[in-house]
């Protein structure tokens, strides 16, 4: 098993393409639990890793990749009740959402969510003194791999604040795809 940086560096990054990213990050393992939303110009996963093993998330009959705070992959390998207590209504809330998203834009929108703040999808600061109630959403990217694009929000991606682009970068910028594939992870 390969520690979480390693893994992200040297099989995500390095592999040329996704799928063959998600073969060699099943094969390996990984010693930390995380969630990895792998993509490329022609398909996107979610992959849960754990030391008890990892699990796939394909796409939706929509083709979308959702994930919040909680393993969702089958079979469930970790287990815990310590998951953030929002997780499940802020995952709903995104399938409630993902009928509205056509475009970049439109991602912007569904990742500035508040409903339900401060648990929303952009998670706003809670007042209280839980050790849970100063959680909030650090950045927001949305991503075309078609193009071979990005944009950042540093901070929470509230309506109106301007996304940085970032540079095209890597063997990204050029595959293109017949599969057109928007997906948000959160």
């Amino acid at each position: 098993m390969l520690p979480i940086h390693i893994a992200l560096r040297y099989i995500v990054l390095e592999s040329p393409s996704a799928a063959e990213a998600v073969n060699q990050i099943m094969r390996v393992g990984v010693a930390s639990t995380a969630h990895f939303l792998v993509a490329d110009g022609y398909s996107a996963y979610g992959v849960e890793v754990s030391p008890l093993g990892n699990g796939v998330i394909s796409p939706d009959e929509d083709g979308f990749v959702l994930h919040t705070n909680h393993w969702i992959s089958s079979p469930e390998r970790v287990k815990t009740a310590d998951w953030l207590p929002d997780t499940y209504t802020r995952l709903k809330r995104l399938e409630a959402l993902k009928s509205r998203i056509h475009s970049s834009e439109d991602i912007w929108e569904v990742l500035a969510d508040e409903e339900g703040v401060p648990n929303g999808i952009c998670r706003g600061v809670a007042i209280g003194n839980g050790p849970l109630d100063d959680l909030e959403t650090l950045f927001g990217i949305v991503m075309d791999l078609e193009v071979g694009s990005a944009e950042l929000v540093h901070g929470r991606p509230t309506r109106g604040k301007q996304p940085l682009l970032l540079p095209k970068m890597g063997a990204l910028g050029n595959m293109g795809s017949d599969v057109k594939r928007q997906s948000a992870w959160v």
